[in-house]
């Protein structure tokens, strides 16, 4: 009996992994969607304009809306200028078929869950990976604190949506630096689903695709391997052109508060570095003054920074990027440097 319950689990091992998907997707929503009092962040009311908008956009025949008519009383707001609508069709139409906003938002984050577990997975399996360890991989990434908070603490969607591309981009990365230079069309749809979600998370992709071509640089700095980099970064351009030109025609020609008067400096969001450990320890409950990686992250990173002695160790130039990205989040990296510069807009 039990060889056949391990030959068929063998044989239907997609399937299981994939009902696993669901049903994580499903629990995950459990804290901010299926309690008695709906849980409202910080950027909740944003995004219920957003969608709200576009459903009401989308009864009145106007499909591709610049202007959000939901926003300050009736008399609108640019919000689709600046935060592309491209995701939010689902929720909107749903919206327009009668459903709640919240049961609307519910099928939403599912699907979203859903997409980000499988895209990890798969992006796994590109890399190499086992299925177990693209199993793991696909769990911790998709249960991660960050992006766990970034749905129940501050219901930041933009970012909550780019999130799930940031796999493919890793794997695309892996093969670019194994030599695979036809991959290219991979790293164009990750960052271009990226760019259509949420435009912070694309720089900061940006930078980090920076940082792991300089640590790999060996392997990168070759001419076709250069192309294939060359024509994804364009071929992106392209695509988010219809949204990059005209917020960039809008902040050359428009006087904006976070440009003439930054919300935040960058040095002010840092973290000493002993309260970061700490909190990763504990799992802190996560908030601005709390950000962590959670305690089975930070306790894997500490293995794996002490396994680096032993010549075994794989992947040592990628924890040694883990490392350089941990100390940026920390107030010993000089990020005052850039309180007066375009990186802190």
């Amino acid at each position: 009996m039990g060889q056949q319950v391990k030959s068929w689990c063998r044989q239907h091992e997609r399937l299981l992994i994939f009902i696993s998907f669901l049903l994580l997707s499903g629990l995950s929503l459990y804290f901010v969607y299926f309690q008695e009092n709906f849980l409202r962040a910080s950027d909740f009311r944003f995004h219920q304009n957003r969608v709200e908008g576009l459903a009401l956009a989308i009864k009145n025949n106007d499909w591709f809306p610049k202007i959000n008519y939901f926003f300050l009383g009736g008399y609108g707001y640019a919000s689709s200028l600046f935060y592309p609508d491209a995701y939010l069709y689902l929720p909107a139409l749903l919206r327009v078929l009668g459903l709640s906003f919240v049961a609307s938002m519910a099928i939403f984050v599912f699907a979203v869950n859903l997409v980000t577990f499988s895209l990890t997975y798969y992006a796994g399996r590109l890399m190499a990976l086992s299925k177990k360890r693209s199993y793991l991989f696909a769990i911790l990434y998709g249960l991660s604190i960050y992006r766990m908070q970034d749905l129940f603490n501050r219901q930041a969607l933009g970012e909550f949506l780019a999130l799930s591309f940031f796999p493919l981009v890793l794997a695309s990365l892996f093969l670019l630096r194994k030599g695979t230079t036809k991959c290219w069309p991979l790293l164009t749809l990750a960052m271009t689903g990226i760019g259509l979600a949420h435009f912070i998370s694309i720089e900061m992709v940006s930078i980090w695709i920076g940082l792991y071509i300089l640590f790999y640089w060996q392997q990168f700095f070759k001419k076709e391997v250069l192309w294939a980099l060359a024509k994804a970064a364009g071929l992106t351009l392209l695509w988010l052109a219809f949204y990059l030109l005209p917020v960039a025609e809008q902040m050359k020609n428009q006087v904006f508060k976070v440009t003439s008067n930054p919300l935040t400096y960058i040095s002010e969001r840092s973290y000493p570095i002993v309260s970061l450990f700490i909190n990763s320890l504990k799992s802190s409950v996560f908030h601005a003054k709390t950000a962590n990686l959670g305690t089975l992250l930070f306790v894997g990173l500490v293995v794996a920074v002490v396994s680096l002695a032993s010549k075994k160790i794989q992947n040592k130039r990628f924890i040694g990027l883990t490392l350089v990205l941990l100390l940026m989040v920390t107030t010993l990296f000089p990020w005052h440097w850039l309180n007066h510069t375009p990186l802190n807009t």
